[in-house]
């Protein structure tokens, strides 16, 4: 049986480390090995394969395991870097430009919702002049082929 997936470079890495007996095609898809019509696995070739798809899954379970130790580290130091950040901004106070700054922002973040009501009510008599209008329906997008 073929299956055929696209893969990124790092799951088709990630299946030639965890699944060796794979064949990989050119475009990324996966080959599945075939078994000749009329012959049946034994159950020592399933226990074989079981047995690496196991090992396989341990490995990548372990990367997985180091690779989140590794996040959990590198999380702690940003936030170490973000609590020295905040120690020093409390340290140094409120300065009147920091005070001034905030009140040019609220005057802005006012202008700006009075803007938006107006062009809301523009929007609303430009459709009440104009009446219902009817719309196209879109066709949509063919979906990528893979």
């Amino acid at each position: 049986m073929r299956v055929k997936f696209p893969l990124s470079p790092f799951c088709q890495n990630l299946y030639k480390s965890l699944f060796p007996n794979f064949i990989m095609a050119k475009r990324g898809a996966v080959n599945f090995p075939k078994t000749p019509a009329g012959k049946r696995m034994t159950a020592r070739d399933r226990e074989e394969i079981l047995i690496e798809n196991f090992v396989g899954l341990q490995k990548a379970m372990t990367n997985l395991s180091i690779k989140f130790e590794s996040l959990a580290g590198q999380i702690s130091e940003l936030l170490k870097v973000y609590e020295m950040s905040a120690k020093s901004l409390i340290a140094e106070g409120s300065h009147e430009s920091d005070k001034d700054m905030l009140k040019k922002i609220d005057s802005l973040l006012d202008q700006n919702k009075t803007i938006a009501k107006g062009l809301v009510l523009m929007e609303e008599k430009l459709r009440q002049r104009t009446g219902p209008q009817s719309f196209e329906p879109r066709k949509p997008r063919p979906l990528p082929v893979i």
